[in-house]
């Protein structure tokens, strides 16, 4: 089983680089961000969970599984 890595503000100056370098390394990468990226941003190969730290609901649904 791949092990699930959480990567909060992916989509940011550190964080894009980081989520790259965790799926190359193998790991599965879930990002929380605050706005879903445009269409040809998106990457397929990570799993995005739109919220904050402040939304309970998002950081439920980005720490489950």
């Amino acid at each position: 089983m791949t092990e699930t890595v959480l990567v909060i503000g992916g989509t940011g100056q550190l964080g894009t680089p980081v989520a790259r370098q965790l799926r190359s390394d193998g790991y599965r990468v879930r990002l929380l961000v605050r706005k879903l990226p445009a269409a040809p941003d998106h990457d397929p190969a990570l799993e995005y969970v739109e919220g904050d730290l402040d939304d309970t609901a998002a950081l439920r649904r980005a720490l489950a599984g």
